[in-house]
């Protein structure tokens, strides 16, 4: 009965080395493809807007805020690309509100939580109307009240 439940638990684990294995194995395929779109178009805000996507979905993963911040590395070239578009800087204010979620230095955390305040404005000032981006201003500002 007891080599039954260790058998089980060698199994899960396993199958959870396989999942991570499977996960890093696409992490870095897409990764290898966005390099590779960037080398060839490095001027193209779309691959920059998409490198900090996929940023993010590794983030989800791997719950590491390092992957937060190469996310808003790539947005703010995107931004020098395309300052008028105004999804850079909202995807720049979930970024920098993730970090702020994150960050345990009251002081640092502070700094992510203007950040995305800043950010936040500036996506409203680009699209004044666009409810939805004063909705989400709305949103941020009582989060941090």
């Amino acid at each position: 009965y007891g080599d039954h439940r260790d058998l089980h638990r060698v199994d899960r684990r396993q199958r959870q080395m396989c999942i991570r294995d499977r996960a890093k194995r696409l992490i870095d395929l897409a990764n290898n493809y966005n390099k590779k779109s960037l080398a060839a178009s490095p001027q193209n805000s779309l691959y920059w807007k998409t490198k900090a996507k996929n940023y993010y979905l590794f983030y989800q993963i791997s719950q590491d805020p390092k992957m937060i911040m190469e996310g808003v590395e790539a947005l703010k070239i995107a931004k020098k690309l395309a300052p008028t578009d105004p999804k850079i800087p909202y995807s720049l204010s979930i970024f920098y509100s993730l970090l702020a979620d994150e960050e345990k230095n009251s002081k640092i955390k502070k700094e992510y939580m203007d950040l995305s305040i800043k950010e936040a404005k500036e996506t409203v000032n680009l699209k004044p109307n666009d409810q939805g981006y004063k909705k989400f201003l709305d949103q941020l500002v009582k989060k941090y009240q």
